[in-house]
């Protein structure tokens, strides 16, 4: 039966450069419904529309108004530095104003009388606690459409979730373009969601999981939903033309750090590369991107078969891609290049292969990543290092490691952060063994309600976690020393995310990514809407010229046709 679904965005605020990208997962469940033969509507709240409903709010001056406001040691992390009085104020602003916005999320919302379910997305804490905030809103004003929620976040921590989503109908936690769209087709019967796998539904006052399965691999990047009759905020200009693919469900996590619910992602079955490829030639075509994230890849075959398949296709595109260290070494790297591949990013937990071996879980050596880097190297690649540290094992040795590996391998890019552990992981499942101190009160707590850091503080994020003999605060202290010593070494960690910094390249060249980029994150956090404006148009006008070679404009002329006949 067809029915009408809303698919939700509701990003974190004060808001961030990812929210102005458009959120993984989001179009490949509404193209997978659209073929399903549902109806569908992408509400995306991260645009500059969004920006500007805040533009003549309290927060605006209360911004303006803080103490040490951006000082150079708060540009490393890109968040301003306050006193006491000042964060409060901040907090009180910021809860104001974010109940504001959510009512006015739920009242637009409540206006689509066709639409039967609502679906939300979470990729993490801060867009989970949003998500939870429009429910909310949407029951006190008398809406009683069956609400569900899918995305990273609900995916990675799953039933730690349920005490904090009594408002909703159900969560997703796997395969949700599949998932969803067979919920689709009955959403107001129960036996339907109760036959639906990958689910955890609220009966009863209850909560009861539907069986884990793997439905059958469906071509969703092809059915990629971008065109203004689904997502009208992409088509509008109200968010950079950055569509954000992925070639397989890989986990972007040390093996140890996984969680079980998370396992099946290690090995998992990737988009057929002659898909992948025509779907991106499709969207330079239709929608003029000439941009891409491959945000998750495949094995070197996949990777590999990519280039291959959009060299074939001789469009001027370029993305940047994730990729393990045994991809990174034994792909064609030449191959990539070719292909219009300017970026990899890879995570290289440690530097120190005893750490890597009895730590991590990890199954490459430093020296296929010394060697990895090389070749990248040569072929002119921006090379980005996701590193972890420091963890309760690390000592001297491993630190002296560090700064030769970085020394060895100059990174274009290191990001640094912090242990994260998460539940049904190894490291949480035997945490004595790998020097954590968990409390279980304090995760539930944390998960499920809390402010998302208005002062950003890293440790506050694991406030349910403690590394053996660091107290929080000493962990941060320890944490930054190494920046600093970096620092000196002229290996500053880059405070910007890989996909950041390509949109600083296309904005302002290689020479000034660090620049243009913190610039850019500025604007977004003080509100500067006539500055977010003229860049985000900037660099949709970058990537939009696009030429399209005779072959798939003749498709494409063939593909309307049909569609004008009714077919």
């Amino acid at each position: 039966m067809q029915t009408q679904q809303l698919i939700i965005n509701v990003p974190r605020f004060p808001f961030h450069t990812r929210q102005l990208i458009p959120p993984p997962g989001v179009t490949e469940v509404a193209g997978t419904l659209l073929y399903h033969g549902h109806k569908c509507r992408i509400l995306d709240y991260g645009t500059l529309d969004a920006v500007a409903f805040f533009t003549n709010s309290p927060w605006r001056d209360c911004v303006e108004s803080v103490s040490n406001w951006w000082e150079a040691k708060s540009r490393r992390t890109l968040w301003p530095q306050a006193l006491p009085g000042d964060e409060r104020r901040l907090r009180r602003c910021i809860n104001t104003e974010r109940a504001r916005w959510h009512a006015a999320i739920a009242e637009e919302i409540g206006r689509y009388a066709q639409a039967r379910l609502i679906i939300f997305h979470a990729s993490d804490r801060s867009d989970w606690l949003g998500v939870l905030g429009v429910v909310q809103a949407l029951r006190a004003q008398g809406v009683t459409l069956p609400c569900v929620a899918f995305g990273d976040w609900v995916g990675c921590y799953g039933s730690a979730l349920l005490n904090g989503a009594q408002l909703l109908d159900g969560l997703c936690i796997d395969d949700p373009a599949a998932s969803l769209a067979l919920l689709a087709d009955a959403p107001e019967k129960p036996e339907t969601w109760e036959q639906t796998p990958n689910l955890l539904l609220r009966r009863a006052g209850a909560w009861m999981a539907t069986p884990r399965k793997r439905m059958p691999s469906q071509v969703v990047h092809a059915a990629a939903a971008y065109h203004e009759a689904v997502y009208p905020a992409f088509a509008a200009g109200q968010k950079l033309r950055l569509p954000v693919l992925c070639q397989a469900q890989a986990a972007n996590l040390p093996a140890n750090a996984l969680p079980e619910s998370l396992w099946y992602r290690r090995h998992p079955n990737p988009v057929d590369a002659e898909v992948l490829a025509e779907a991106m030639a499709t969207l330079a075509l239709r929608e003029k991107c000439s941009c891409f994230v491959i945000g998750d890849g495949g094995h070197t075959p996949s990777v590999d078969a990519l280039a291959q398949a959009l060299r074939r296709w001789t469009l001027p595109l370029q993305y940047i891609r994730s990729l393990s260290t045994p991809d990174a070494l034994h792909c064609d790297h030449k191959g990539l290049w070719q292909s219009g591949c300017r970026g990899v990013s890879m995570d290289v937990p440690s530097a120190s292969q005893r750490l890597l071996d009895t730590y991590f879980g990890a199954d490459f050596t430093i020296s296929e990543v010394e060697k990895a880097m090389r070749r990248l190297r040569d072929v002119a690649l921006h090379r980005t290092v996701q590193m972890i540290g420091p963890v309760p094992e690390d000592d001297y040795h491993s630190h002296q490691e560090l700064l030769r590996f970085l020394g060895r391998t100059l990174p274009d890019a290191l990001h640094w952060r912090l242990p994260q552990v998460l539940p049904g992981s190894t490291w949480w499942q035997q945490a004595p063994h790998y020097g954590f101190s968990l409390s279980f009160k304090r995760f539930e707590q944390w998960v499920n309600t809390g402010d998302t850091g208005v002062i950003h503080r890293p440790w506050e994020g694991a406030s349910y976690c403690r590394m053996r003999g660091w107290p929080a605060q000493a962990l941060w202290k320890q944490h930054q020393q190494c920046i600093h010593e970096l620092e000196s070494l002229g290996l500053p960690p880059e405070p910007l995310s890989s996909t950041e910094s390509f949109i600083a390249r296309i904005l302002g060249g290689v020479d000034a990514v660090r620049p243009v980029g913190t610039s850019f994150q500025e604007a977004i956090y003080t509100l500067d809407l006539q500055s977010l404006q003229y860049r985000v148009q900037d660099f949709n006008q970058k990537v939009r010229n696009t030429q399209v070679p005779d072959s798939l404009a003749a498709r494409e002329a063939a593909h309307l046709a049909r569609m004008a006949a009714g077919n």
